[in-house]
């Protein structure tokens, strides 16, 4: 859910995605005019899971064959059901068919797999089946992680409302990592933009990530930022208390992070959400979290920090800086 696998732009994207770090690697490319599918695209995929959980879930043999309609699916993910909505749903189909994804991801050791979203799609004549208007088959690679529980999370009805591309990531991203941990977790600005695969420039990543901080737009997180010791941008998101209505920047609850018991940006109501960043200790390694999507290149800052690494096994995740030079769109 955190990886880039995923156009997070509205216009098409021809333009590959490269993403490696570590033993992780992932390539990302389009084989039609229409470009790489979109995390619009992906709601497809959402509801598809949705249903094949289900249906497993009820005792029912699962394949990945579905059959359903657009009506279903379009009513699922919120879109709109006229003409234009089936006209963008073929649209999203496609894409989905013809995106090409190369990764190392649950590949044998040393070798990488290759698979599109969907391997096909096609419209059913109605005289066969009354009930379904489409058939959908997904590949090979993703039906399998169907049969691990732990790789599959639920998603909150309203992420389907997130409009942003980025917005929608980072949801994803959050929920993967944060998940139902009181704790939180937190990632440093460079390090998601590297995993977001986005097409922009720093800069306006980051202004973006800002202005999502500020809406506490992502549902059931609370989300701030802090400077770290050496001066870098922290985004720190931990879970919502239960029953807790989504608030303004200045009415969130301050959360305190790994030892440096300092409060964030919710003392500050109604203010840019960098105009009041406190530099702290970061955080504690959380190991619940992926320990491989979590670090890029592991190279340390210094050499005090090889000392403590090899003192400490949960050492900050922030003793390490991304790799500068990465092999990226």
């Amino acid at each position: 859910m955190s990886y880039p696998f995923f156009s997070l732009a509205k216009t098409p994207r021809i333009k590959p995605i490269s993403y490696c770090s570590g033993s992780i690697s992932i390539d990302v490319s389009p084989t039609c005019p229409l470009g790489i599918a979109t995390i619009w695209d992906a709601d497809i995929l959402i509801y598809a899971i949705s249903k094949i959980m289900r249906a497993r879930n009820s005792g029912q043999t699962i394949s990945p064959k579905l059959r359903t309609t657009p009506y279903a699916i379009l009513s699922f993910i919120g879109r709109d059901k006229a003409y234009s909505g089936y006209r963008r749903l073929k649209a999203s189909l496609e894409r989905l068919h013809n995106t090409k994804i190369t990764t190392s991801l649950r590949a044998p050791a040393n070798s990488l797999t290759s698979f599109t979203w969907i391997d096909s799609w096609q419209e059913l004549d109605p005289k066969i089946d009354r009930s379904a208007s489409l058939e959908i088959t997904l590949s090979d690679w993703l039906f399998a992680s169907l049969e691990y529980d732990n790789r599959i999370l639920t998603l909150s009805p309203d992420y389907f409302s997130l409009t942003g591309g980025i917005e929608r990531w980072l949801y994803r991203l959050v929920r993967k990592h944060g998940g139902r941990q009181n704790s939180g977790w937190e990632f440093e600005f460079r390090h998601l933009f590297l995993k977001a695969g986005s097409s922009q420039q720093f800069r306006y990543f980051s202004r973006d990530i800002r202005n999502i901080v500020h809406r506490q737009s992502i549902p059931d997180y609370h989300l701030e930022i802090f400077i770290d010791i050496r001066g870098n941008e922290i985004l720190a998101f931990r879970l919502k208390p239960c029953g807790q209505r989504p608030t303004t920047l200045g009415q969130s609850y301050p959360l305190m992070h790994g030892r440096s018991q300092a409060h964030h940006t919710g003392d500050y109501p109604h203010k840019s959400s960098l105009n009041h960043c406190r530099k702290r200790e970061p955080a504690t390694l959380n190991f619940y979290s992926n320990f491989d999507s979590n670090f890029i290149g592991l190279r340390p800052v210094d050499k005090s920090s090889q000392l403590e690494e090899k003192d400490n096994s949960a050492e900050p995740l922030n003793h390490f800086n991304p790799i500068k030079k990465e092999k990226w769109s």
